[in-house]
């Protein structure tokens, strides 16, 4: 078992888990969210190198976009459920 086994194993998994981790701690608020923001910081801070490293292809755009944006609405449920100015969501 190598440091790379988990991303070897399940590519776009290993990058949403980072990039779901990465949301959880930010504090702005989540309508201000762009995927293609999201993942530009991602690839440049850790996608890119840890994928050189495993010496594996970087998953294509358009799934990692797709897959920040379930994120995004995963974050943003409460909004889409009750309203934005519900008190459920504050």
């Amino acid at each position: 078992m190598d440091d790379f086994e988990n991303l070897r194993a399940d590519p776009v998994g290993w990058i949403m888990s980072n990039i779901d981790h990465d949301l959880a701690g930010i504090e702005w608020a989540p309508d201000d969210m762009d995927p293609d923001y999201i993942l530009d910081i991602a690839l440049d801070a850790y996608i890119i190198p840890q994928f050189a490293k495993a010496g594996i292809a970087v998953p294509e755009r358009a799934v990692l976009i797709e897959g920040i944006n379930q994120l995004i609405k995963q974050i943003m449920w409460p909004k889409f459920a009750f309203g934005p100015d519900d008190p459920q969501t504050l």
